[in-house]
């Protein structure tokens, strides 16, 4: 799944949401959808934030988001749009499949005044840097930001009032999401933030930052993330808590060329299938008297994506390795999978990396006594691959 860290909703660099350090190509678009309340404690009571998001791909290793961050005060019962606009651009500096870079920032555009007592300043912005590695130290991702912003924050609580005002900040996260056999990723993040400059360089946080992440269809996903300060020296809120709703646009690849590139594999296919059951049906007419062995060795193909074309591309991928594909099919009646997973039989664990290497993204690698069709490797293909 790239490296971020996260915030609270008084944050606008680092949103309320799940890592996600991908960087969308041109003609992607993701609309998402926030919910959030974050208790400040100290008499300074709650607040609930709603931020609609629409995200698009621009050429080259560019993207762009708006947020329309609106707020309620439930202790002051004052509520209105934070700025008339917030947006965020993401860049991505490195990204082979097991580790990614981003570089973000944020600007807001138009925010709210001081009257309007959910928000102030003229100049909110912040700059981040994410990093995500897979497998790398833990059965998962491992994700990394440091981000310097300047936001909205609350005001002291024995200032008299509850007014917001600017701020700076230097904060840092520190998190895991974990691998499961189900649609879900549970999450788990540390974040320290501390305050910069004369008036708020006493303000810190030590954040424990739990959630789980379930996708609902392949185009969908819903997310839960909860904050816990464990200082509580008026950097963020003593607790929060957020529901998000994300629906990813992937349009097909319309691309001509690329569709006849596509169709030749198909059909090379098919051909090599073809002569595989003529050199097996040659091997039965001439040797009838050997039985056949009841393992196929070899590779065998099985795709749990529910995307056809997966599987020729696959099969064409193993036999540029100069590998035996035994059998390649789909499964429709099994779960879709999201990840690519390796399996393989103990003696065969480098050429099954092999496989890793050549395949797109970043597979699972698995080894198992017993291997479908009692195959040596057996290459279960997931959606990552589309």
């Amino acid at each position: 799944m790239a490296a971020s860290a996260l915030a609270t909703a008084a944050s606008a660099v680092a949103g309320p949401t799940l890592p996600d350090t991908q960087v969308l190509d041109p003609g992607q678009v993701d609309a998402r959808g926030t919910l959030g309340f974050s208790y400040f404690g100290a008499g300074q009571g709650t607040t609930m934030d709603i931020l609609p998001t629409l995200r698009a791909g621009l050429p080259g290793p560019f993207d762009v988001a708006i947020t329309v961050p609106y707020r309620h005060d439930l202790e002051e019962d004052e509520y209105a749009l934070r700025s008339s606009f917030r947006t965020d651009f993401s860049f991505r500096i490195h990204d082979d499949g097991r580790r990614r870079a981003v570089l973000r920032g944020y600007t807001t555009f138009d925010p709210s005044d001081s009257g309007e007592r959910v928000g102030s300043g003229s100049h909110n912005y912040g700059v981040s840097a994410d990093f995500r590695g897979e497998d790398w130290l833990v059965p998962g991702a491992f994700y990394l930001r440091g981000a310097l912003e300047r936001h909205d924050h609350r005001q002291d609580p024995g200032s008299g009032d509850l007014d917001y005002r600017l701020a700076n900040r230097l904060t840092a996260e520190a998190g895991v999401g974990l691998d499961t056999d189900i649609d879900a990723e549970p999450y788990l993040g540390i974040r320290g933030t501390q305050g910069l400059g004369s008036t708020t360089r006493d303000q810190q946080s030590l954040s424990f930052r739990p959630g789980i992440r379930f996708r609902i269809t392949g185009n969908s996903e819903l997310q839960f993330l909860a904050q816990f300060d464990t200082v509580q020296r008026n950097a963020e809120p003593e607790r929060a808590i957020f529901a998000t709703w994300t629906y990813r646009h992937r349009p097909p690849d319309r691309d001509l060329d690329s569709l006849r590139e596509r169709i030749a594999a198909n059909e090379t296919a098919i051909e090599r299938l073809d002569r595989r059951v003529g050199d097996i049906e040659r091997r039965l007419l001439t040797r009838p008297e050997v039985p056949e062995p009841e393992a196929t060795g070899g590779v065998v193909v099985l795709n749990h994506s529910g995307i056809p074309e997966l599987t020729a591309l696959v099969v064409d991928t193993l036999e540029t390795l100069e590998l035996s594909v035994a059998e390649a099919r789909e499964e429709d009646d099994v779960a879709r999978r999201d990840r690519t997973k390796i399996l393989y039989r103990p003696g065969h664990a480098e050429r099954a990396r092999e496989i890793a290497r050549a395949l797109p993204g970043n597979q699972l690698i698995e080894q198992r006594e017993d291997l479908p069709d009692q195959a040596e490797i057996a290459v279960l293909v997931g959606f990552d691959l589309e």
